[in-house]
């Protein structure tokens, strides 16, 4: 699946991650690397480029997040509002944003819109998953030498 993530919108959605945090952006983008790292998803991550020192648009692609900052002249929901109009296979994207205009227009373009919170519980109950069956798979190793090392005596 590919996604287009309003990201200071899901950033203020996070619980261990503030608006405030000089590293959000980096945060954010560490977190959504870890929850990628088996799947093979890809994210446009947009955020508002509200820098003087560098007023132009600039974007970056890592594996498989690509992260735009916008220019100082556009926020980031106008860039998405532009981007889901252009989009070719539109059905192979998900916006995630809380916006109501974004997820009003991403629907009328037929484009699949989470909310941010929702995307969040999404992506916690993942992280559980995978904690669940690190612990299962650690208690399982040592049942299985214990029992071993019971065999001996």
């Amino acid at each position: 699946m590919n996604y287009i993530i309003d990201a200071y919108n899901l950033i203020g959605k996070l619980t261990k991650v503030s608006l405030a945090d000089k590293n959000k952006e980096e945060k954010l983008i560490q977190l959504l690397s870890n929850f990628n790292k088996k799947k093979k998803d890809y994210f446009i991550l947009v955020f508002d480029g509200k820098n003087k020192e560098t007023p132009y648009q600039s974007q970056q692609d890592l594996d498989q997040i690509k992260i735009i900052f916008t220019d100082i002249l556009e926020s980031a929901d106008e860039y998405i509002l532009r981007l889901i109009q252009t989009l070719p296979h539109k059905e192979n994207y998900t916006v995630i944003s809380s916006d109501n205009e974004i997820k009003y227009k991403s629907k009328k373009n037929k484009l699949t819109c989470i909310n941010s919170e929702s995307f969040f519980r999404y992506l916690s109950s993942q992280k559980q998953n995978t904690e669940t069956k690190k612990t299962l798979v650690k208690k399982l190793e040592m049942d299985y030498w214990l029992n071993e090392f019971n065999k001996k005596k």
